[in-house]
C-alpha cells in the first residue's frame, strides 16, 4: 500500500464493508448476549479461564512465528541490546 492515502482508503472502505467483518460482529454480539443471560459473574469466570489460555497460546505461537522470521536475530540483539550512552541523551 506505502503512502497512497486512495489506495490505504479503499482498503479500508473494502474491509469495512465486506461481509466478512460483518459475520465476526454478529458472533461477538451473540457471545456477549448469552454471557449476560446465563449470568455475568459466573459465565464470565468460566470463559475468561478459557479465552485468557488462548490468548496466551497465541502470544507463543506468534513468538515463534516472528522467530523464524528473516533478520528476526538482528530485532532481538537491537532489541536486548543495552546502550548506557543512549540513556544518557533521551532524544529520538
Amino acid at each position: 500500500m506505502g503512502q497512497d492515502m486512495d489506495v490505504i482508503g479503499g482498503m479500508f472502505g473494502s474491509t469495512v464493508s465486506a461481509l466478512e467483518n460483518n459475520r465476526w460482529l454478529i458472533i461477538a454480539v451473540a457471545v456477549t448476549l448469552a454471557i449476560m443471560a446465563f449470568g455475568v459473574a459466573g459465565v464470565m469466570e468460566k470463559v475468561n479461564k478459557v479465552m485468557m489460555a488462548a490468548l496466551f497460546g497465541l502470544f507463543i505461537l506468534l513468538g515463534i512465528y516472528i522467530f523464524t522470521l528473516p533478520g528476526a536475530g538482528d530485532g532481538y540483539k537491537y532489541i536486548f541490546t543495552l546502550n548506557p550512552k543512549g540513556l544518557l541523551k533521551p532524544e529520538f
